[in-house]
């Protein structure tokens, strides 16, 4: 999928799951943005990769556990994946891949 630096989240459905992942796309980093993961009404965490392709050469990538949440008030991520400003370039987007379980 392609996210634009201003889409502050993307909604992720699956088929085959009941449950609704949020890709998060955060600023409170300097000179880049985070992008992080979460599982909205699962019941237990659920392994991911995640892998980003920009501008730049070379990819991005992070594996990790989306925690699982009923509402995202007050959430902060613990593990995230910062991609720099460069990454964004012109176009403002990057391409990002996520695999889920």
């Amino acid at each position: 999928m392609t996210l634009r630096k201003s889409e502050p989240f993307r909604v992720l459905l699956l088929d085959h799951k009941s449950s609704v992942f949020l890709l998060l796309n955060g600023g409170g980093v300097l000179a880049g943005r985070s992008l992080s993961l979460v599982c909205l009404g699962g019941n237990a965490d659920i392994n991911y990769r995640m892998e980003v392709r920009g501008c730049e050469p070379g990819a991005l990538s992070l594996a990790g556990t989306a925690p699982c949440v009923r509402a995202l008030e007050g959430f902060e991520a613990k593990k995230f994946l910062f991609v720099p400003d460069a990454d964004w370039g012109p176009s403002g987007s990057v391409a990002v891949s996520i695999r889920i379980g």
